[in-house]
């Protein structure tokens, strides 16, 4: 049962909000919102009880029913596209953010996205596998300035800190490697 459904029982059996606030562990704010809620349906407990919890909701809190929800991005996809030549993931970012602008909905921000695509790639134990051979230039590119990077050493344990490189470059916004 939910807490709003508790807290209508509790209401109907004429306890106060104090008394209620305290028996569910809820904050006193709380109770009082779902009274307000309650009264501005001007329903009865027991008819909002019968309803489902998330009609139970969108009846006390119309407001909340329509409060945007941000559109999470396909990482699988973006993944993927990361390992074609010239991708990063600003770029990957733009399209998103775009993507979720033609369809009126909120994106998230670039550095959260970044920490959302760092986590999706921990949580999965990927890698990125850039195929370079010792003694090959990477270059990288930021807003300011320009970073070369020499690949001196063989090509498994470059791919392996590549992948660290590209990720931290892109999550702090510095110089990121095509």
């Amino acid at each position: 049962m939910s807490k709003e459904k508790q807290i209508l029982q509790l209401y109907a059996e004429k306890h106060s909000q104090r008394s209620i606030a305290s028996i569910l562990g809820v904050s006193r704010n709380t109770v009082a919102n779902v009274i307000a809620g309650l009264k501005r349906t001007g329903k009865t407990v027991p008819e909002l009880c019968a309803v489902d919890d998330l009609k139970l909701v969108e009846l006390l809190f119309p407001e909340k029913a329509y409060e945007p929800v941000q559109v999470m991005p396909d990482f699988e996809k973006i993944h993927k596209e990361l390992l074609r030549s010239g991708v990063t993931l600003r770029l990957l970012w733009e399209e998103y953010s775009d993507a979720c602008h033609e369809a009126r909905k909120p994106a998230y921000k670039y550095s959260h996205f970044c920490q959302l695509y760092s986590n999706y790639v921990d949580q999965n134990r990927l890698t990125l596998h850039i195929n370079r051979v010792t003694g090959s230039w990477l270059t990288g590119q930021g807003q300011n300035c320009t970073s070369m990077i020499r690949i001196l050493m063989p090509a498994e344990t470059a791919t392996c800190l590549l992948q660290h490189y590209l990720l931290a470059c892109t999550a702090m916004q510095k110089p990121f490697c095509q």
